[in-house]
């Protein structure tokens, strides 16, 4: 993969362009946020520079912000890596590499290529991740001079780790990699659930499931499916790395869960030669198993009140997923499912995710389903904010999503009373209430506003039995005196941990002082 080298701006705060780049980096670097990194990408004009080295063009409309210079700094030169970490397993073909040389007047190489330095001598790089039996990246430092002492350079390596790849020859006896038999670990499914297994094995072999039904299930060549596709899109094939003489490659295939037995076997055959490996066995549930409940948990220590997302439960669609919905802990949820250490609920008759299990308590079984039930809304005022009360009888999983002036709330298994209507808030700042049943057991509520949205929270109300979402109003501010009145939150940063930038300054460093 072309490697591509980014100015590294160390220590400066971000514009919002900037802002968004640093979002951007946290979700490519899952949580390796190149806090003064990433602000580079706010830097004049040619703010972002592209694997070529031209500058970026700017979006549309955007116009770029201009930071403070660098300060300068001319001291020794000395090698300090950030990213990635001594041994770190790097699992990608390329990654960022940076930290610091202690001088901003000194040139720096990474494994022969050449990587600018900053005028207070941080670096930032994307570079591919060495191969070989021993890889490491390589710097080498030195003062920009005519005549560098050895006082004015430096060397230093990085050892990294790649991924175990057990090599599988074409010929001799049949070698699989059994430690790729995939899923593994523990799962609890219904019957007729499909499982996709997946095996890495020589790509000469044959491979298939025998199920413990004695159904015979093909596995095919994952590669096989990526070609066919790509050609049938009227795309270039896909390019296959050369592994050399190791021709290892990933079959696929699934079966219902109810064929997983303990009898089932994938079998791989090349010639004479059969090795067979025991799949997972899924813990099943019977169509006709009795629904089983659970209720969501909280686990911060110390904090004791569970009414509002200050302490909630991320769902996901998938497992270990992005994370979509922010439910309550005392929520109650139906258990329909297990995967290694993610569950999955229920929300209502349309729609499962999933949920951390150490986030679930599994209730008794013959627990009965919880009944949540809307009517008799209320629109209740106070002085920062007002108050939609929506009564349910228990809590309920729900997605609240802000459009412009509106904030649409979903009631998951929960059903709509007949006897009420839409109603004319009683504040000027809610300005009607509409709702509808969506589904059956699904209902969506509109707070329509008479300004866009400024901020709402969910809260629990124990004594009303209701959810309640609290709209908050545009506070008042004072044209001489802007702040007064307000209680201004910064995020701290994540300390003691958080993202650090080239030169080691972190993100409880930079904010924490503010």
């Amino acid at each position: 993969m072309p490697h591509a080298i980014i100015p590294a701006r160390a220590d400066a705060g971000c514009a919002p362009r900037a802002r968004r780049a640093v979002r951007a980096t946290h979700l490519a670097l899952s949580g390796l946020v190149l806090l003064s990194a990433a602000c580079a990408s706010s830097r004049g004009p040619s703010s972002t520079v592209s694997e070529t080295g031209a500058p970026a063009p700017e979006m549309p409309g955007e116009r770029s912000a201009t930071l403070p210079d660098i300060p300068p700094v001319t001291g020794p030169i000395r090698i300090r890596v950030q990213h990635p970490p001594e041994g770190a397993l790097l699992a990608v073909d390329s990654t960022f590499v940076f930290g610091t040389v202690g001088s901003g007047d000194a040139q720096l190489r990474i494994n022969g290529v050449s990587v600018p330095v900053a005028p207070n001598g941080a670096f930032l790089a994307f570079l591919a991740v060495p191969n070989g039996p021993a890889p490491a990246y390589a710097f080498e430092a030195a003062r920009r001079t005519a005549t560098p002492s050895a006082s004015d350079s430096a060397r230093f390596v990085r050892a990294v780790r790649r991924p175990t790849r057990i090599p599988l020859s074409a010929t001799g006896a049949l070698q699989v990699d059994s430690s790729s038999l995939a899923p593994r670990g523990t799962m609890r499914m219904r019957s007729d659930e499909l499982v996709r297994l997946s095996i890495r094995a020589p790509s000469n072999a044959t491979v298939w499931l025998r199920t413990g039904d004695q159904r015979t299930v093909p596995m095919v060549r994952a590669s096989d499916i990526a070609q066919t596709t790509a050609q049938s899109a009227g795309r270039a094939p896909v390019s296959l790395a050369d592994a050399g003489s190791d021709v290892g490659t990933t079959f696929v295939g699934e079966a219902r869960a109810a064929q997983l037995t303990s009898a089932a076997r994938v079998v791989i055959a090349r010639n004479a030669d059969t090795v067979r490996l025991a799949p997972i066995v899924p813990e099943l549930i019977t169509p006709l198993a009795s629904p089983r409940y659970g209720v969501l948990r909280n686990r911060t220590p110390g904090l004791v009140a569970q009414s509002d997302t200050d302490r909630v439960v991320n769902a996901r669609p998938i497992p270990d997923g992005f994370s979509k919905w922010a439910l309550l802990p005392g929520t109650q949820l139906e258990i329909t499912g297990h995967q290694g250490t993610q569950t999955r609920v229920r929300f209502d008759s349309q729609l499962e995710t999933w949920v951390p299990t150490a986030d679930l308590i599994p209730l008794p079984e013959g627990a009965p389903a919880p009944v949540r039930l809307v009517g008799g809304m209320r629109v209740l005022p106070a002085a920062e904010w007002v108050d939609v009360v929506i009564p349910t009888g228990v809590r309920p999983a729900f997605l609240v999503e802000p459009d412009d002036a509106t904030l649409s709330v979903i009631l998951y298994d929960t059903k709509l009373s007949p006897d009420i209507s839409p109603m004319i808030g009683n504040d000027p700042l809610v300005r009607q209430l509409a709702w509808e049943p969506v589904a059956t057991d699904r209902t969506r509520l509109d707070v329509r506003l008479s300004a866009p949205v400024y901020g709402w929270l969910a809260l629990w109300d124990d004594t009303r039995r209701a959810l309640v979402l609290r709209v908050r109003r545009v506070p008042r501010i004072n044209p001489e005196r802007p702040l007064e009145g307000l209680t201004l939150v910064v995020d701290a940063g994540h300390p003691p941990g958080g993202a650090t930038g080239p030169t080691g300054l972190t993100e409880a460093d930079a904010v924490l002082p503010i």
